[in-house]
C-alpha cells in the first residue's frame, strides 16, 4: 500500500510540474519567430511581465502590451512582412482577437502588426506593435 501511495504521490508532483507555465524570456540565440510566438503567448495568458521583458525600451516607453485593456485573447498564424527600413527588423502580421478594447479596438478580429528589432547583445525583441480594424 505504501508503495503505492508513493508512486501516486510522485505521478502527482511530476503532473503538477508540467503544467507550471515556465516564466522565461526567449534565449538570446532565439529566432524572430520564436520571440514574437512568445511575446503573443504571454499576452493571451495574461503575463504582462514577459510580455514587457520581450518589448524593447523604447517600445515600452510609447505602449503598454495589451494584457488588461484591451486584452488579446487569440491569435493566427504569423505571416512574415517584408522588412522596411535598413535596421536589421522582422515585420509580422497575424489576425488577433481583442476583448474590452473600447473604442481603440472593438471587441473582435483585428489585423495586428508586430515589429521585432535585433538588439546590441544579440536578442530579437519586439519593438512596435500595431493593431488596425
Amino acid at each position: 500500500m505504501r508503495k503505492i501511495s508513493v508512486v501516486l504521490m510522485t505521478g502527482l508532483l511530476f503532473a503538477a510540474c508540467q503544467a507550471s507555465p515556465a516564466n522565461t524570456t526567449a534565449p538570446a540565440n532565439s529566432d524572430p519567430v520564436e520571440v514574437v510566438t512568445d511575446y503573443l503567448q504571454a499576452l493571451v495568458h495574461g503575463d504582462c511581465a514577459m510580455a514587457r521583458a520581450l518589448m524593447t525600451e523604447d517600445a515600452l516607453a510609447f505602449q503598454e502590451p495589451f494584457c488588461d485593456q484591451p486584452r488579446l485573447i487569440g491569435y493566427s498564424q504569423l505571416i512574415r512582412q517584408p522588412s522596411a527600413g535598413n535596421a536589421p527588423e522582422v515585420d509580422f502580421a497575424m489576425l488577433v482577437t481583442i476583448q474590452g478594447g473600447g473604442t481603440i479596438a472593438p471587441n473582435g478580429d483585428h489585423r495586428l502588426f508586430v515589429q521585432l528589432l535585433v538588439q546590441p547583445g544579440g536578442t530579437w525583441r519586439v519593438n512596435a506593435v500595431d493593431v488596425q480594424p
